[in-house]
């Protein structure tokens, strides 16, 4: 389950003290699946709905925490906001016997962690294909102004039909929130962005980063960096490269890889803009389309020069006198008969010496074809094969692939091999290269689809209709900068080249959102802070003396409960008061000693947890601290101090 060590067992196993406990008369909890250092995860049964159910526990020992409980309501809170196939549901929330809950939908499978430590690397189709499932999740949490910043596959669930859930939203930000602060002790090493490392304010594409993490973990079982220590970890994210992933594992496709590195890169301007564009050059790849930044580069031939030769040849001639042939034909009988007999003689050994010369010759060249004779296949079939898989017939058979040429067809569908030369049963040489021509599919008219981004409906429609297109799904979100009925965004992409007569999906503005403020009196200080906070409020605080309500209880708002106010609009909460409530001092960047003194001067009680450092200018520094600067606490209440030690 959600971000925790995965402890699942039957149920006729040992059960943990809480099995058999009925939370509110409702949920009955069966046994354990998973714990963390937050929260356990129990399985359990809705006795109501008659169905199976998580049910997520805060750890006793952060349950007197408000700070705590309210993160844990938030978690809850988002989750209820967040509606998709990809994100695990939020069922309930609540209290019971001091016991904070969350019930959860039940997922019968296992976390990515899980399959990746039994399995070890997942196949490049199937990990873009969980890829899109995630993105699918973090697109929503991001149209909603929410960053998860702890994507990492402990927090991705996988059920035995193939569907991914993302979970654990308990660290997840909204983007206007100054998040610079503690984000230094949230999150989890291996994951983070360089920037969540840097401690620096975060937008969508921290999520991207720590997504590029997880793919690069898919394909090759393990993590780009990793270290003796958390700080070491974090310091390879900001300042190293990260191997290819294709050095560790050779059969990952130039095309993933690509897409894994950009997503990986330290700046986050270099990274992809937004979730939606990572998640169609996914779909690219599997289509075995060209990547929205895929540069061509088109080989360059040299040709080789011949120099042509030439032979020369003279002949000697001779000229001979009418008076040494008379003197030649005057020789005797016998002399000529000897010399014809001599000539003969050399002539019959001349034709047997070229004739065993000819032959041996022959002998020769036909033993030398034999011995060096070289090795032959048969060429397969491989037209009306994609070609994905030609490639794969002829892996390793000697055989080279060679797209020589693409062609549209009306009978072969895309990717398909049309022809091959030589042709199937041929016999050929090891390492003869087989010329395809492959399908490009259909012929079809393509048009540009146009820029209708900050035009009203009426006119986007207008310019769609002129370039060949028509409207599609038309959504609408709420928007601070656009007014209503302004295009916000557009999918296919402008200068996308589409299908004439295709649709375009256009996200409208619905101006800007108007919040109804709750009625919170008579509930907890924080309850009520987190909640405005949750429905993008921002929360100022005042306190009034008032004896016959306990301590930090909301007496009421400014502007009052009913009214409708604007997103990011700050709200008064007047709260109660018999004991002064103490405003919690800013003490990042102080030394130990300092802080200390600030503390006792405010009579603030504290904890100190460590944190090892690399440089020993931030020994003894306060890093972080918890609650927050310029949030209230009880006189008895304690806050939590992270102090850098040095590890030089």
């Amino acid at each position: 389950m959600p971000g925790e060590k995965n402890n699942q067992k039957p149920p006729d196993m040992p059960q943990n003290r809480l099995t058999g406990t009925v939370i509110n008369k409702r949920y009955n909890i069966q046994y354990k699946i998973a714990s963390g250092g937050m929260a356990e995860i129990y399985a359990g049964q809705d006795m109501k709905l008659h169905k199976k159910v998580a049910i997520k526990i805060l750890n006793e020992s952060y349950s007197g925490i408000k700070s705590f409980t309210a993160r844990f309501q938030r978690e809850a809170q988002i989750l209820s906001r967040l509606k998709s196939p990809n994100i695990i549901s939020v069922y309930d929330f609540g209290e019971f016997n001091g016991m904070y809950y969350i019930v959860l939908e039940f997922v019968d499978g296992a976390s990515l962690k899980e399959l990746i430590d039994k399995n070890g690397a997942i196949t490049p189709g199937t990990a873009a294909n969980y890829c899109i499932q995630i993105c699918n999740a973090l697109e929503l949490a991001h149209d909603n102004n929410l960053i998860h910043r702890d994507i990492k596959p402990q927090n991705i669930l996988l059920d035995k039909n193939g569907l991914l859930k993302v979970t654990d939203f308990g660290i997840a930000k909204f983007t206007a929130a100054d998040i610079t602060k503690t984000v230094n002790i949230l999150g989890t090493a291996h994951y983070l962005s360089p920037e969540q490392a840097q401690g620096k304010a975060l937008d969508n594409r921290t999520d991207i980063y720590s997504l590029g993490i997880l793919m690069y973990e898919m394909l090759t079982a393990d993590v780009p960096f990793r270290g003796g220590s958390s700080i070491d970890i974090s310091i390879r994210h900001i300042s190293e490269k990260p191997q290819a992933p294709s050095e560790i594992n050779s059969s990952i496709p130039p095309g993933i890889e690509a897409i894994i590195m950009k997503c990986l890169e330290k700046n986050p301007d270099d990274r992809y803009s937004n979730i939606a564009n990572l998640k169609i050059d996914l779909e690219n790849f599997i289509s075995n389309r060209p990547l929205s930044f895929e540069n061509i580069h088109k080989n360059g031939y040299k040709k080789n020069g011949v120099i042509k030769g030439f032979y020369k040849s003279s002949v000697d001639s001779r000229s001979h006198s009418p008076a040494g042939l008379k003197d030649y034909y005057h020789f005797n009988t016998l002399h000529r008969k000897i010399i014809t007999g001599l000539i003969y003689a050399a002539a019959v050994m001349a034709f047997l010496f070229i004739t065993f010369l000819i032959l041996f010759l022959l002998a020769q060249t036909n033993l030398k074809n034999i011995i060096a004779r070289p090795e032959t296949l048969i060429v397969p079939q491989l037209e009306n094969t994609d070609f994905f898989s030609a490639e794969k017939i002829l892996s390793g058979s000697g055989l080279l692939l060679i797209k020589k040429s693409s062609l549209f067809s009306e009978e072969i569908i895309k990717d398909y091999i049309i022809k091959q030369e030589p042709p199937a049963g041929t016999e050929v040489e090891k390492n003869t290269a087989i010329n395809v021509t492959v399908s490009l599919g259909t012929e079809r008219i393509t048009v540009t689809v146009p820029n209708v981004l900050s035009l009203n409906k009426e006119d986007a429609e207008e310019i769609l209709k002129k370039a060949g297109l028509a409207a599609g799904k038309i959504s609408e979100q709420y928007s601070d900068i656009y007014k209503s009925n302004t295009i916000i965004g557009q999918s296919p992409l402008p200068m996308s080249e589409v299908a004439e007569n295709s649709t375009v999906d256009l996200k409208i503005s619905a101006g800007a959102e108007l919040i109804t403020v709750p009625d919170f009196k008579g509930y907890d200080y924080y309850f009520a802070k987190s909640n405005l906070e949750a429905l993008g409020l921002n929360v100022i605080t005042k306190k009034n003396m008032d004896s016959n309500l306990s301590p930090g209880t909301v007496i009421g708002t400014y502007p009052g409960e009913g009214s409708t106010v604007y997103k990011n609009t700050y709200i008064t909460l007047f709260i109660s008061t018999n004991e002064e409530l103490i405003q919690v001092p800013d003490l990042a960047g102080l030394n130990f000693e300092k802080a200390v003194e600030i503390l006792g001067a405010k009579g603030i009680f504290y904890e100190i947890n460590y944190i090892d450092v690399n440089y020993a200018v931030q020994e003894n520094i306060i890093i972080a601290q918890f609650p927050e600067p310029q949030d209230f606490i009880h006189s008895n209440d304690k806050i939590i101090i992270f102090v850098g030690r040095s590890l030089q």
